[in-house]
């Protein structure tokens, strides 16, 4: 087993090493680290970009938020939490699809959303899907109206 009072530590090697006084950053650097596990999961952090995981879509998103550099350190800081968590508790690791966290997101998004129209009073709606117009326009597809305004419909249901 791992000592449980390991955990704070297992991210000291990653975090910033901002220089502070009164309250305010007066620099921000990072800690000169020779440490082969930081290195390690810092490249693991980093391949997932490309991943079909869940790790890998929470790694995309952060990376259009903070930018490529941040997002590597914190998803290797998230990377270093869960391999503490396996090896401390001997759980094995179950991935979930990328779909799964995207939904998962969709879902929290519509949830704020909805609580903030409500906070001011408003509320959310879900749109229905319509075919528009000028798609229903005969002359518009020739004689190809039929099969694309059939394919449109089950497309809708």
């Amino acid at each position: 087993m791992v000592d449980p009072t390991l955990s704070p530590q297992l991210e000291f090697w990653l975090c910033p090493d901002n220089r502070i006084s009164g309250n305010k950053v007066l620099g921000k650097g990072r800690l000169p680290t020779n440490n082969r596990a930081s290195i390690a999961l810092r490249m693991a952090a980093s391949t997932l970009r490309l991943s079909n995981t869940h790790l890998g879509a929470q790694f995309r998103r952060f990376r259009s938020r903070l930018g490529t550099p941040i997002a590597i350190k914190a998803m290797a800081a998230k990377l270093a939490r869960l391999v503490y968590r396996i090896l401390r508790n001997g759980m094995k690791y179950v991935d979930q699809e990328a779909e799964f966290y995207e939904a998962q997101y969709r879902e929290r998004q519509i949830g704020q959303l909805k609580w903030k129209a409500a906070k001011l009073g408003f509320r959310v709606v879900e749109a229905v899907p319509q075919i528009p117009e000028f798609l229903r326009n005969s002359s518009f597809w020739g004689d190809l109206s039929g099969p694309i305004l059939a394919l449109f419909e089950a497309q809708l249901n």
